[in-house]
C-alpha cells in the first residue's frame, strides 16, 4: 500500500521571465500595488501625525477657554470690589459735605453773634 505519486515541477511566473510577457506585466503590477501600498503607508502616517496636531490643539483652546473665564471671573469680581469701594467713597464725601456746610453755619452764627455784642 505504498503509492507513489509522481513529482511535479513547480512552476512560477517568474520562473518564466524569459520570453513570456505576461510576467513582465505581472512583475510591473506587483510593482505598481506595492508602490501604491507605501504611498498609503504615508498617507496614512500624515493623517495620524494630523489627528495628533489637531487634539493637541483642540487641548489648548480648551485650557485657553478655561483660562479666559477665570480671568473674565476675577475681572468681574474686581468690578464688583471697585463699585461697592467707589459707593462707600461716595457716601463718605457727601457725609464730609453735609459736615462741612454744618461747620460753615456755625461759624456764620457765631460770626454774627460776635458782632451784635460788639
Amino acid at each position: 500500500s505504498n503509492i507513489k505519486i509522481p513529482e511535479v515541477p513547480v512552476v512560477t511566473a517568474f520562473s518564466l521571465t524569459g520570453a513570456n510577457p505576461d510576467a513582465k506585466l505581472l512583475e510591473e503590477k506587483t510593482r505598481t500595488i506595492e508602490e501604491g501600498e507605501k504611498m498609503m503607508a504615508e498617507k496614512d502616517k500624515l493623517i495620524q501625525e494630523k489627528e495628533v496636531k489637531i487634539e493637541q490643539e483642540r487641548k489648548r483652546t480648551e485650557q485657553e477657554k478655561q483660562k479666559n473665564g477665570l480671568l473674565s471671573k476675577k475681572l468681574e469680581s474686581t468690578q464688583e470690589e471697585l463699585m461697592k469701594t467707589q459707593i462707600k467713597y461716595q457716601k463718605e464725601i457727601e457725609k464730609l459735605e453735609k459736615e462741612n456746610k454744618e461747620l460753615r453755619k456755625q461759624l456764620l452764627l457765631r460770626g454774627q453773634q460776635a458782632s451784635a455784642t460788639k
